[in-house]
């Protein structure tokens, strides 16, 4: 594995740990939604862990190579990289992007729009159903500034060919990173979206969403069922695990 940075840094754990039942494309390990691992990294766990796939009978056993990085820290975000950012996908084509959809991700599991059909997916959140009062401010969040903001979807070739609620006039939050180093990317989605689906009359979440989150408490927090402060994510298991595979 040739390695390279962890745009969110390596420090920062959050989220869930996901369930053996909710195991799917979106989530195939035991593991928090947010790791702060490196691939090569998360290659000598996986591997430690025994999930790197069966050898063949007869054949050698094989241990993961990895060659580290030169001038990486564990504290840096990837603007501290001074590296150019290469979207990882066609709705993520900034560092601001890809940051703020560790939790905005959650959106997906719902029936609001994540900004899709926008220049700015999933900093851009809403619905048409969305009803916010004149003057009415969204949370107060370290490290952004969030602010109201009219939105359409519409079809993108290449990178949004049928969002949701394409054409059709919307309303929410539009995120805008101040400070990323104060910015909780899980629990600020988390805060941002249930506050969206208080004033989204229309709005539900989808079975989806236990799979984006690896379990089924994610649907309560969101919809309102469940009590309203953000979930505290214990990942002192996770540290412990991750710890004997740390290369920086």
């Amino acid at each position: 594995v040739l390695d390279r940075p962890n745009p969110a840094g390596g420090t920062y754990i959050s989220g869930w740990d996901l369930e053996p039942e909710h195991r799917s494309f979106v989530g195939l390990y035991p593991m928090p939604m947010v790791h702060g691992m490196t691939l090569g990294e998360l290659a000598l766990l996986l591997h430690a862990e025994g999930h790197a796939g069966r050898v063949p009978d007869g054949a050698e056993a094989w241990e993961p190579r990895v060659i580290p990085m030169r001038g990486w820290t564990r504290d840096m975000l990837w603007p501290d990289t001074g590296l150019e950012w290469i979207p990882p996908s066609p709705n993520l084509p900034r560092f601001e992007n890809a940051y703020v959809y560790l939790g905005t991700c959650l959106v997906e599991g719902t029936t609001l729009s994540e900004g899709r059909g926008t220049p700015d997916p999933f900093l851009l959140l809403g619905s048409p159903g969305t009803r916010i009062e004149p003057g009415e401010a969204p949370p107060a969040i370290p490290g952004a500034r969030v602010v109201v903001e009219a939105f359409t979807p519409v079809r993108i070739p290449g990178k949004a060919e049928s969002p949701k609620f394409m054409d059709e006039p919307s309303v929410g939050v539009r995120i805008e990173l101040t400070d990323p180093s104060r910015y909780d990317p899980v629990a600020s989605g988390i805060v941002l979206i249930r506050w969206l689906m208080e004033r989204s009359p229309d709005a539900r979440t989808l079975p989806f969403l236990s799979r984006l989150a690896g379990t089924d408490a994610a649907a309560g927090i969101l919809d309102g069922s469940a009590p309203d402060s953000p979930p505290e994510f214990d990942s002192s298991a996770f540290r412990e695990r991750r710890a004997p595979h740390l290369l920086y």
